[in-house]
C-alpha cells in the first residue's frame, strides 16, 4: 500500500510577491526593501518617504504545481501628522488556476501600512532604523478544504 501514496501539492504562497525586483530577488529583497513593492515584503522599507506613490502588479508564472497568476495594487504617502511617517494600503490576490493538477486556493490580502524611522541613539547608528507595519485581512479559498478568514500584522525592520 506505501507505494500507492501520492504526496499532496498547493500553491506555497510565500514564495509569490507583487513587483519585478522583489520576486527576482526573492527573499534577499528584505534586506533592501526600499520600493513600493516593501508594502508586501519588509514594511519598514517605507519609512521616510517623502513622496507619495501608487502601483500594480499583474504576473503569471508556471511552476510545478501548475499556472499560477497574481494581481496587485497599493498605494502609500507621507503621513503628515508626524515627521517622516508613511500610511498606505494595498491590495493583493493570488490565483491557482483551475487548470493545475491540484486545486490549492486562492488568497486575497487586504493591507493598511504605517512606518516611521525610529531613532535609538544608544545604539549609535548613524542613522534611524526605519520600522513598519502592516494589518492584513487574508482570505484563503481552500478549494475543497473550504474558505477561511484572518486578521495578522506584519512587521518589519531595516537598517541602512
Amino acid at each position: 500500500m506505501a507505494g500507492l501514496a501520492s504526496g499532496a501539492h498547493a500553491a506555497s504562497f510565500s514564495d509569490v510577491f507583487p513587483g519585478a525586483r522583489s520576486m527576482g530577488m526573492g527573499q534577499a529583497y528584505t534586506s533592501v526593501a526600499d520600493d513600493l513593492s516593501a508594502m508586501w515584503v519588509n514594511p519598514g522599507g517605507l519609512a521616510g518617504t517623502d513622496f507619495t506613490a501608487i502601483g500594480g502588479s499583474v504576473g503569471r508564472m508556471f511552476g510545478d504545481h501548475g499556472p499560477l497568476a497574481f494581481y496587485a495594487a497599493n498605494y502609500a504617502r507621507p503621513f503628515p501628522l508626524r515627521e517622516e511617517s508613511v500610511v498606505g494600503s494595498g491590495y493583493f490576490a493570488l490565483r491557482e488556476s483551475a487548470g493545475s493538477r491540484n486545486k490549492g486556493g486562492d488568497r486575497d490580502s487586504f493591507y493598511l501600512h504605517y512606518s516611521e524611522p525610529v531613532k535609538l541613539p544608544q545604539l549609535y547608528l548613524t542613522r534611524p532604523l526605519k520600522a513598519g507595519a502592516n494589518l492584513k485581512v487574508v482570505a484563503i479559498d481552500g478549494g475543497s478544504k473550504g474558505a477561511k478568514t484572518t486578521l495578522g500584522l506584519d512587521a518589519g525592520v531595516l537598517a541602512e
